[in-house]
């Protein structure tokens, strides 16, 4: 949610930049005026919003008076990367509002059109110096060089209650001058009354993501008062709580096109606290449910008298509505309607604040205080710039929201204990599965042949794999909580650690691939086939295997970014991809998925039926059930692994071809699964490989006897 609460500052600064001097905040440029809007609210910043060019009518005259209308806008200006002008070191290149001329931000203690001249200012400590005439103060000081204090505005001397920011006025308009900006739940010229507040529990399913507050105030003399506010609801969280200024009669709560009735007084009370539950019993119903069609053909006003009945045949409506009123059943089931307009819009008059995937509401449509963006299924972030579209969805998409920032570990959620005590386990695990593998396969008459080779380095890989799983598991919990916030640092992260994990995955399902093939060619072969030859050829595959897969996931690193979340205070790493890098990725990572699954079915399939030809070859006597059986089980160690490969492989694939994407950051626990499935297979090698084998059990009871040896 943005809160453009900084907006009533940013005004005072522009004016405070006018006036300045006389003709202090003019910088002469042929006959122009440069204006600048800075973000700031209890401190000055230096973060840049826009600026404007001005023409000045007469500039031969000591004085002009300029008429303009400013519009602060809700983002801030970017700065350009292709620049007609160049800044150096120590500006930024930035257009204005309302030309499409480019100019030079420069940093502090530096100006000039390309911000290579230093100067020397002397404004107060705690203020902005514009140039070398122009000092920008602080909300509580003032004057040229801003060290006078207003003395009324004093961080220890507050006027305003119940931390309401002090604003002081133009002392040369009135002295001792202020106004509080009180936070939202309270109100008052010192913020000294209590808001109503209403705390609002959601009793259904799903909880949604953005909700509107209707509320109306009853008059026996004239028309019903609407007003409306709007709350997103965090996806941690099953409750919210509004406050409204004023006292109050109704409040409709709504979402997805359906309103709840969620409070009813009949005489509305003062900062009042109010707890309620929303469930469907509330739920208020369109017309068209409760009245046959007869009555509904008739025109408005006959059609009006018909709308005692669904009180009255209804014991538990609460409301119900149509195009044009809103009606609430009271005590004695009596129905009272009155005008609700359903197509008031929260648009932000047009602006793509939220881009193409998310509707924009604002507050009020002349000056909004509050915006928020309601983003489509499958986006997300403030401005649903975020999407879990894609094949291979990152664990940041999948659990980032669930850990809280500026939140020490111990108060995290469950969630993220529970998975960051799985990832332990999975390491401690990996590290045992991986060295006493490495142990057994290390041995010269396992290396004979190529699965030997295969196996060894899918042992070292698989220690790697879930080493830098841990690693990035653990980042993005320090990042999200804050703990760290070195941009450079996240940036590396984001760009390896991620690319990493593919290649690393990738490599371990191939060369579980070339393992199945080598059986699949032994058992094919038999006596004939060539030991040695395999041996050779696995010392080349494994490097050209790594080799490509590592240039297939190129795109993948030169395609991260860091975007910072400032409403959400959380940083992301994200990908931007062109239309044709999409349809390259998800290909790509299909076919990585993929075919190893395929060489992995039809493995097993070539091995089982192969042995049952020779078998059935020489016991011709014997049933077909029976011989198949006695295959089987015979050589359980060719069959095992692939099947349990393949196993492990269905629900990444039904995961990303069957839900598209997640579609809610709320409930995203099918897609977690499916993403520690992923890191399964390289914790299974002792499972899959070594003990179903005899001649590598033999060798890993050797390693586990040795071991004993020494630790005794």
């Amino acid at each position: 949610m943005t809160k453009i609460v900084a907006v009533l500052v940013c005004l005072v600064v522009v004016i405070a930049t006018l006036k300045t001097n006389g003709v202090d905040g003019r910088q002469y440029r042929n006959n122009k005026m440069d204006l600048r809007a800075l973000l700031g609210l209890d401190q000055v910043s230096e973060e840049e919003l826009e600026d404007w060019n001005l023409s000045i009518p007469f500039p031969f005259l000591p004085v002009n008076r300029i008429s303009t209308q400013l519009r602060i806008p809700l983002e801030k200006s970017e700065e350009l990367t292709n620049c007609s002008i160049q800044c150096g070191n120590h500006g930024k290149c930035f257009k204005y509002i309302n030309s499409t001329k480019e100019f030079c931000y420069c940093d502090q203690s530096y100006s000039g059109r390309y911000c290579n001249i230093t100067y020397q200012h002397s404004c107060s400590s705690g203020s902005t110096a514009l140039n070398t005439s122009i000092c920008l103060c602080p909300l509580n000081k003032f004057g040229p060089k801003c060290y006078l204090q207003h003395t009324y505005c004093q961080p220890k001397n507050n006027p305003c209650n119940n931390d309401g920011l002090c604003i002081p006025m133009d002392d040369r308009i009135k002295k001792n001058d202020y106004i509080c900006l009180c936070t939202g739940d309270h109100i008052g010229s010192h913020c000294e009354h209590r808001s109503n507040e209403i705390g609002i529990t959601f009793k259904i399913n799903p909880i949604p993501t953005l909700v509107f507050g209707h509320f109306i105030t009853a008059f026996s003399d004239k028309d019903h008062e609407r007003t409306t506010s709007f709350k997103k609801i965090p996806f941690d969280r099953d409750s919210i709580v509004l406050y409204h200024t004023t006292p109050f009669n109704l409040l409709f709560i709504e979402f997805e096109k359906n309103y709840y009735l969620t409070v009813i007084r009949e005489k509305p009370i003062r900062s009042e606290n109010i707890f309620t539950n929303i469930n469907q019993d509330y739920k208020c119903e369109n017309i068209t449910k409760l009245l046959n069609s007869t009555i509904l053909n008739y025109k408005t006003l006959r059609r009006l008298k018909y709308y005692q009945l669904p009180c009255i045949q209804n014991h538990k409506l609460k409301c119900f509505y149509d195009d044009t009123y809103m009606c609430v059943c009271d005590n004695n089931r009596y129905s009272n309607c009155f005008e609700f307009d359903h197509n008031t819009s929260y648009d932000c008059q047009g602006n793509n604040y939220c881009g193409k995937h998310g509707e924009c509401f604002q507050n009020n449509i002349t000056c909004p205080s509050m915006l928020v963006c309601k983003c489509d299924k499958c986006y997300y972030g403030s401005k649903c710039e975020l999407n879990t579209i894609g094949f291979s969805t990152s664990l940041d998409v999948i659990f980032g929201y669930h850990i809280k920032p500026f939140t020490s570990f111990t108060k995290q959620s469950t969630a993220v204990k529970i998975t960051a005590s799985i990832t332990i386990l999975m390491l401690i695990f990996s590290i045992i599965n991986g060295v006493l593998s490495i142990l057994t396969f290390k041995s010269e008459s396992l290396l004979k042949v190529g699965c030997g080779i295969y196996l060894l380095t899918n042992s070292f890989i698989s220690i790697l794999t879930i080493t830098i799983f841990t690693i990035k598991y653990f980042q993005l919990i320090i990042f999200q909580m804050k703990s760290i916030t070195n941009t450079s640092f996240i940036s590396f992260s984001c760009i390896l650690t991620d690319v990493l994990l593919k290649i690393l995955l990738t490599f371990g399902d191939w060369l579980y691939a070339a393992v199945a093939i080598e059986r699949t060619s032994n058992a094919v072969q038999g006596i004939h086939f060539n030991k040695t030859k395999s041996k050779y050829i696995a010392k080349y595959v494994i490097p050209i295997i790594l080799l490509l897969i590592s240039l297939s996931y190129i795109h993948d690193p030169i395609s991260r970014r860091l975007f910072n979340d400032d409403d959400e205070q959380r940083t992301w790493c994200i990908l931007e991809y062109s239309t044709s890098l999409k349809t390259y990725d998800k290909f790509i990572n299909v076919f990585h998925v993929l075919t190893p699954f395929i060489i992995n079915i039809l493995s097993a399939i070539c091995i089982t039926i192969q042995v049952f030809r020779i078998r059935v070859k020489t016991k011709k006597k014997s049933a077909y059930k029976k011989i198949l059986y006695a295959q089987i089980q015979q050589n359980k160690h060719l069959l095992i692994s692939p099947s349990v490969l393949i196993l492990l492989s269905i629900p990444r694939l039904i995961i990303s071809f069957l839900s598209g994407c997640m579609e809610s950051i709320r409930t995203p626990w099918l897609y977690l699964t499916g993403y520690y499935v992923s890191f399964i297979p390289p914790l299974l090698i002792i499972i899959l490989f070594i003990l179903p084998s005899k001649t590598y059990k033999q060798e890993f009871v050797s390693v586990i006897r040795k071991i004993n040896f020494f630790s005794k």
